[in-house]
């Protein structure tokens, strides 16, 4: 089924169709967050609309080992923090 939401955005009217049974809350572009993939966005100017939907389970995933240590939670935090930090700075930077 779809179900559909209606939001006001900047005096704009958006429509949203989601599947609520595709439990995914993803959307095109800054949409998002409802209970379930949203199938067409109406924002006034554009339509988005899903043109596919493959569920299939029998593809085939090639996972590829990689080179690396073993690190603990503390450090995975650090280089987490280190990772951000940069990406806060460049953005000033810009």
């Amino acid at each position: 089924t779809r179900e559909k939401e209606i939001r006001k955005r900047a005096r704009v009217e958006v429509i949203a169709w989601y599947c609520p049974e595709i439990t995914f809350n993803n959307g095109p572009k800054e949409f998002g967050g409802l209970p379930g993939l949203i199938l067409e966005i109406q924002d006034g100017r554009f339509t988005f609309l899903v043109s596919k939907i493959d569920l299939s389970q029998k593809q085939e995933i090639n996972i590829q080992k990689i080179e690396g240590k073993i690190i603990n939670e503390d450090a995975f935090d650090k280089i987490c923090e280190e990772i951000k930090e940069k990406m806060f700075n460049n953005m000033q930077k810009n």
